[in-house]
C-alpha cells in the first residue's frame, strides 16, 4: 500500500514538473516581433540619416545618387549597400521593454535615425544604436517606442558618417581603350605619347597598338600602367565646397585625350609635413587631396618614361 502511495506522489510531482517546464518555455516565446514590410532595394529613392548634430540625405536622380545638402555625386556602391541593408532589415529578438535606451546607444545623443522612401511613400523609419557584442547584430528601435530589438548585421558602421563619407571619391575616371593621346608634365618637363593602331593582316588577330613619343616607341604595358593608375585614382578627401583653389604651377599634370579631353593637376604640399597633395581635375567641382606616397611614386615612374 505504501509503495502505491509513493508511486502516486512521484507521478504527481513528475506531472507538476513537466507542466512547470512547459509553461515556462511557453512564457519565453509569448512576445511577437513586429512585421517588417517587404521592400525592394531598387525601389528606394531617398534615404535620410539623422544624428544629433548632422543630417545626410541621399537622393536618387536618374539612377544616380546625390549627397545632400552638399549636392555632390554619391558612391553608388556604398549607397547600394545601404539600400540592400534597409531592404533586408530583419528583427531577430526582443531585447528590452524597460525604456532604458542609453545603454544601447539609443538615447537622443547617440542614436542614428534612418528613414527611407520609395518615391513619396515612407518605407523605413528606424533608430540605430550600438553594435551588439556578437558584432552580428545591432540594437534598434522604432521612433516613439521603447522596445529595443536585435536587428541582423552591423548597421551602425554602414549608416554612421558625415556627408563626405558617402561621396564618390573616384576623381579621374575614363575609358582607357578610348584614349589615343596622353600628355604628362612632371615639375615643368612635358612628354606626349600618341597611340598608333595598325590593323592585323590576319583576320582573327586584334589590331597592333603602339605608343610613340616623336620617333621613340614606348612599351604598351608601361603606358597601360600609367592609364590604369590615373583611371582608378581615388582621393583621400574633398575640401569644403567653398575652399580656395590652389594657386601656382602644378608639380604634376596629366591630360588624356579620347572622345573627351580630361586633365588632372596636382599641386605642392601646403605644408612640408603634409602627407597629401591638393589636386583638381576635369569634372570635379571641389579641390581634393591625394596620397603623398602615390604622387611621389608617379613622379619617379613618369620621369623614367622615354
Amino acid at each position: 500500500m505504501k509503495t502505491k502511495k509513493e508511486l502516486l506522489i512521484i507521478a504527481v510531482v513528475a506531472i507538476a514538473l513537466i507542466a512547470y517546464l512547459f509553461l515556462r518555455k511557453t512564457d519565453r516565446t509569448t512576445y511577437q516581433l513586429p512585421n517588417v514590410e517587404a521592400l525592394a532595394a531598387d525601389s528606394i529613392t531617398r534615404i535620410q540619416i539623422e544624428e544629433q548634430n548632422r543630417s545626410v540625405v541621399l537622393e536618387k536622380r536618374d539612377d544616380r545618387w546625390q549627397v545632400l545638402p552638399i549636392d555632390r555625386p554619391a558612391d553608388n556602391l556604398k549607397v547600394g549597400a545601404l539600400t540592400d541593408a534597409l531592404a533586408k532589415l530583419e528583427l531577430t529578438a526582443l531585447v528590452s521593454e524597460s525604456g532604458s535606451l542609453e545603454r544601447y546607444d539609443l538615447g537622443p545623443e547617440k542614436r542614428i535615425r534612418v528613414r527611407a522612401w520609395a518615391k513619396d511613400a515612407l518605407k523605413r523609419d528606424i533608430e540605430i544604436g550600438k553594435t551588439a557584442p556578437t558584432y552580428q547584430h545591432t540594437f534598434v528601435k522604432f521612433p516613439d517606442a521603447d522596445k529595443v530589438y536585435h536587428a541582423r548585421s552591423n548597421l551602425r558602421s554602414q549608416f554612421d558618417g558625415k556627408p563626405e563619407d558617402f561621396r564618390n571619391k573616384s576623381v579621374f575616371s575614363f575609358q582607357q581603350a578610348e584614349v589615343d593621346r596622353i600628355q604628362l608634365t612632371v615639375e615643368g618637363s612635358t612628354k606626349t605619347w600618341v597611340k598608333e593602331t595598325t590593323a592585323s593582316e590576319e583576320k582573327d588577330k586584334p589590331a597592333q597598338v603602339v605608343w610613340k613619343s616623336g620617333e621613340k616607341t614606348v612599351e604598351t604595358e608601361r603606358i597601360d600602367q600609367v592609364l590604369n593608375a590615373l583611371a582608378t585614382l581615388r582621393c583621400e578627401k574633398f575640401l569644403e565646397p567653398d575652399a580656395a583653389r590652389p594657386t601656382g604651377t602644378p608639380i604634376l599634370e596629366a591630360t588624356v585625350v579620347g572622345k573627351d579631353t580630361q586633365s588632372l593637376q596636382v599641386f605642392d604640399r601646403l605644408q612640408p609635413s603634409d602627407t597629401t597633395y591638393p589636386a583638381t581635375a576635369s569634372g570635379q567641382q571641389d579641390v581634393f587631396t591625394v596620397p603623398g606616397w602615390k604622387i611621389d611614386q608617379w613622379k619617379k615612374d613618369w620621369a623614367g618614361l622615354p
